[in-house]
């Protein structure tokens, strides 16, 4: 069955198809947010494990292909600047390409219900301005559409959510994390996604923001607290 993909992820779409063929759609997307998500973390926070997973997805792909890339990161960073508001760019992209994790029983929360949720769960303006901070939580998080969500609803409220907000994500898949953690970074999004069973508190990787580690949220929090 035919999917429709709509024109403005049409070149990041057939980006993905770079090989025609010779690697799956779906496995060209979760590659590239995997090394994406790697390449900001250990910027900013090194890791020699994630390096080596960096470098471990990375050899599937022949050098004449890496070009490509830096080309969808480059395409995403045009998709993000585009949208008028906080958008879930990659949890759309994911959906359309079918590259949900049959394995895991995913199911994504709608935009629009993601953003109603956010609406209700912040109340009153004026409470959240007395507060030094807030946090908001989601314990499977997908591509962080409901974290986004609660981000564009404070933004539209003149909110300053850098500032503001702690956002801590989780969910057993990484690529999950990976697109969390990607659109967290791209909006300047102070928080930690973690990769684990939150049921049991597991955390297998863990990943933090450059506005976390940069804005020392690490001892704001525990001041806070």
């Amino acid at each position: 069955m035919k999917v429709y993909i709509e024109n403005k992820y049409k070149n990041f779409v057939n980006l993905l198809k770079f090989s025609y063929g010779k690697y799956h759609i779906t496995d060209v997307f979760r590659d590239f947010v995997l090394m994406f998500a790697i390449s900001i973390q250990n910027w900013f926070y090194y890791r020699q494990e994630y390096e080596d997973l960096y470098l471990q997805t990375i050899k599937k792909y022949q050098k004449s292909e890496h070009q490509f890339f830096f080309k969808l990161v480059g395409e995403l960073v045009k998709l993000i600047s585009n949208e008028d508001e906080i958008t879930d760019v990659l949890g759309e992209i994911y959906a359309k390409i079918g590259a949900y994790s049959k394995q895991n029983q995913q199911f994504f929360t709608p935009t629009h219900l993601a953003k109603a949720m956010a609406k209700l769960q912040l109340g009153n303006v004026e409470d959240l301005n007395k507060k030094n901070f807030i946090t908001v939580n989601d314990p499977a998080c997908g591509s962080g559409v409901l974290l986004l969500s609660v981000a564009n609803e404070l933004d539209s409220k003149k909110i300053d959510y850098k500032s503001k907000a702690l956002f801590v994500a989780q969910d057993i898949d990484l690529i999950c994390v990976c697109m969390t953690y990607i659109q967290m970074f791209f909006y300047n999004m102070a928080g930690i996604v973690i990769q684990g069973n939150s049921l049991i508190n597991e955390q297998i990787r863990v990943f933090y923001t450059p506005e976390y580690i940069m804005k020392k949220w690490n001892e704001k929090y525990k001041e806070g607290r």
